[in-house]
């Protein structure tokens, strides 16, 4: 099941990397500015936020509604509306669809991680540090490629890409075998709610707010990393490079994360995760504020131990501290939570940059990091 499960994850990330990474880069060849690219960007993490915990909750409830088929309706979002990209111009109309594309791309994402814990959970033996890393790999080849191409073609040919490997993603999800499911009988849990929630998981919800802070700054570099680099003088096959270290460094953190996670503890990775992602930003303003090319590309492989550590410890320390019926929940919320930074990232990194500059968009990230940094640091948990 490992092999299968890589599979999917080689293809999801590479299809993620032509639709997201390259989503300001595919935007601006359209005519659109950073606050319109940002806006759009938003609001496909802003519906991506209401999907997420509504899928949750049609999984928990309905007995025909499974993680399975719920990824495959995901995938499909992603497939039609890349299609529909392809044959139209109209900024409009390209606004929406790519809204509902990004909006099912992130939902998939979510629930491609709770899909697999549901095999683990019954006892398969998968490593998902190995097929994550192998994820990550394809999304720095892939990367690397999508930039050197789009810098000599330009980059209609992203939502063409994206359309055939969704299609292929689709496939191997479907042969997965069906895992059979129980739902609710209990009309107190049908009925449980996010403050009932928080309750029963307090400091959970604090760390919650602190990812919200530091994936402000995640999305901002990784959105608008055009802009950074033409600041520098640079384009799109940078942003290439760019992409591809940060994704490459991620693979023998993510190879090795059980054996991590046996070693530090989920508590004690999730921490040194917040710490890199305060260096990456840092060392990011500095760049700006020296024109250094290279202390960008010094900046792109501290994701070693932001990013990489991230991804999966948080799916392991979610899985960790949650009650067997709240995974699932809690798994679209840890989700949620980096899609509300992603929201706010987009939204207010554009309006700064239309209002102020770059660098008053790189400072108020760096402050953001240092915020969301200290609120994790006080409450991850050992259980």
């Amino acid at each position: 099941m490992t092999k299968k499960y890589t599979l999917m994850q080689i293809l999801y990330w590479a299809m993620f990397s032509s639709v997201y990474a390259f989503a300001n880069s595919f935007l601006s060849s359209r005519g659109f500015n950073s606050t319109l690219i940002g806006t759009v960007m938003a609001l496909s993490a802003l519906f991506s936020v209401l999907l997420q915990p509504l899928t949750a909750r049609l999984i928990e409830v309905y007995k025909k509604i499974t993680v399975k088929n719920s990824l495959i309706a995901s995938m499909l979002l992603v497939l039609l509306n890349a299609l529909l990209i392809s044959y139209f111009d109209d900024k409009i109309l390209v606004s929406i669809f790519f809204i509902i594309l990004i909006t099912g791309l992130l939902n998939a994402q979510t629930y491609m991680y709770t899909f697999i814990f549901q095999y683990i959970n019954k006892g398969e033996n998968v490593n998902f540090g190995i097929a994550r890393g192998m994820g990550s790999a394809a999304f720095a080849i892939s990367s690397y490629f999508y930039g050197l191409l789009g810098s000599k073609i330009g980059f209609e040919f992203i939502p063409i890409c994206a359309t055939i490997l969704s299609l292929f993603v689709i496939f191997v999800i479907m042969s997965f075998k069906d895992i059979k499911k129980e739902t609710l009988n209990n009309e107190t849990e049908i009925k449980a709610n996010f403050l009932e929630f928080f309750n029963k998981y307090k400091r959970f919800c604090y760390v919650l707010l602190g990812m919200i802070f530091i994936f402000f700054t995640h999305t901002v570099i990784n959105t608008f990393m055009r802009n950074i680099l033409e600041s520098l003088g640079r384009g799109a096959e940078e942003v290439g490079i760019g992409f591809m270290i940060a994704a490459v460094v991620e693979l023998p953190v993510m190879f090795y994360i059980v054996k991590l996670n046996k070693k530090f503890g989920y508590s004690k990775l999730l921490k040194i995760s917040a710490i890199a992602f305060l260096t990456k930003i840092t060392i990011t303003y500095v760049t700006i504020l020296t024109g250094n090319i290279t202390l960008f590309y010094i900046a792109q492989i501290t994701q070693f131990a932001g990013y990489a550590i991230y991804v999966p410890v948080s799916v392991y320390y979610t899985n960790h501290i949650m009650e067997e019926k709240d995974r699932i929940k809690g798994q679209a919320y840890m989700a949620v939570s980096a899609t509300i930074g992603s929201i706010l990232g987009n939204l207010i990194g554009g309006k700064i940059i239309e209002i102020y500059s770059l660098n008053s968009m790189i400072l108020a990230s760096l402050i953001a990091t240092i915020i969301g940094a200290v609120i994790l640091m006080l409450n991850l948990e050992d259980k």
